[in-house]
């Protein structure tokens, strides 16, 4: 929901270690893994996200404003395709205070600037572009 992240935590912890201390364990129903976080449960709430791209169909989707665990959480997935990855999250009824701030993407979530400001980027993320690298290897 925001068009950047900070690449480091509150506590201090950056995005690469926090990204390697993501376990899995073994998947349970339409998981084949279930992803062992350092971090608490994602909060998420069905949101009727307006994607001014018009890649995605309007519709209601799942949505987060822990965009920095969302981000740690599909790297760890991607590194996984194909399986199919789970994480345990925590659904909200009502957005939290200061939705309104952090959603700011204009690509519905799907992209992400990594750095300290949106000048100042370091990289950038796409989950789809990530998957479709991912599939070119094998």
């Amino acid at each position: 929901t925001q068009e950047h992240v900070r690449p480091v935590f509150q506590n201090g912890l950056d995005l690469e270690s926090t990204i390697s201390q993501i376990k899995t364990k073994p998947g349970s129903g339409d998981y084949d893994v279930i992803l062992d976080t350092p971090f608490d449960a994602i909060e998420i709430i069905r949101w009727r996200k307006r994607d001014l791209s018009g890649e995605e169909p309007a519709a209601t989707h799942w949505l987060t404003f822990d965009n920095r665990r969302l981000y740690c959480l599909q790297r760890a997935a991607v590194a996984l395709w194909p399986q199919r990855v789970g994480v345990v999250v925590q659904a909200l009824y009502a957005a939290t205070n200061g939705y309104d701030r952090k959603d700011n993407s204009m690509t519905a979530g799907r992209k992400v600037g990594i750095g300290h400001s949106p000048k100042l980027l370091t990289g950038r993320w796409h989950w789809r572009s990530a998957v479709a690298e991912t599939q070119g290897e094998s």
